[in-house]
C-alpha cells in the first residue's frame, strides 16, 4: 500500500501523508545510494539495482543483497523484470545480463543469443514471460537462452 521512489538520495517510501527515507546498503565511497531500476516482485518485495553493482531485495520480513562476489557485474543496470518462475532478470549497459534464481546469479551474454552491441531492455509479458530488446533485435528467454524472433 506504499509508493516506492527512488530519489537522488536513495529510497523512500509515501504512504499518502508523508514521505519516510529507507536506509540502504551502498557501495563505498557514495554518500547516498544510486538507484538505477526498481521493480515489485510477484511476492510484494521491491527490487533494486543500484550503481555499484548491487541488487537489493527488500521483503516484509527480510531484506538480501547480491553483489558482484556472487556473480554481479559492475556495469550500470539498464532495467529490472521478473519472470514467471520467479526468478529476478538484470539487464545492463554492456549487453549481458543477470538472473537472481533461488539466491544464485547466472550471467549470461552474446553466447548466450544476447549478440549485438548495445545495452539490453528487459520486460514480461501478460503471462510473466520474459522478452528482451538489443541492438534491433526482440525476443525472449526460452530454455536457457535468449531467442531472437
Amino acid at each position: 500500500g506504499w509508493l516506492w521512489v527512488a530519489t537522488q538520495s536513495g529510497l523512500a517510501s509515501f504512504d499518502g501523508l508523508r514521505f519516510r527515507e529507507v536506509p540502504l546498503a551502498i557501495p563505498s565511497r557514495r554518500d547516498h545510494p544510486i538507484i538505477r531500476c526498481q521493480a515489485l516482485g510477484q511476492r510484494e518485495e521491491l527490487w533494486l539495482a543500484l550503481e555499484g553493482g548491487l541488487v537489493v531485495q527488500i521483503g516484509k520480513t527480510v531484506t538480501n543483497v547480491f553483489t558482484p562476489k556472487e556473480g554481479l557485474v559492475l556495469f550500470k543496470p539498464t532495467s529490472l523484470a521478473q519472470s514467471r518462475d520467479g526468478a529476478v532478470w538484470v539487464s545492463y549497459v554492456d549487453g549481458s545480463v543477470c538472473r537472481i534464481q533461488h539466491a544464485k546469479i547466472t550471467r549470461f551474454t552474446a553466447r548466450d543469443g544476447l549478440s549485438g552491441v548495445g545495452p539490453c531492455w528487459l520486460a514480461t509479458d501478460m503471462d510473466v514471460q520474459l522478452w528482451f530488446a538489443k541492438a534491433g533485435q526482440l525476443g525472449r528467454f526460452r530454455t536457457e537462452k535468449f531467442e531472437a524472433l
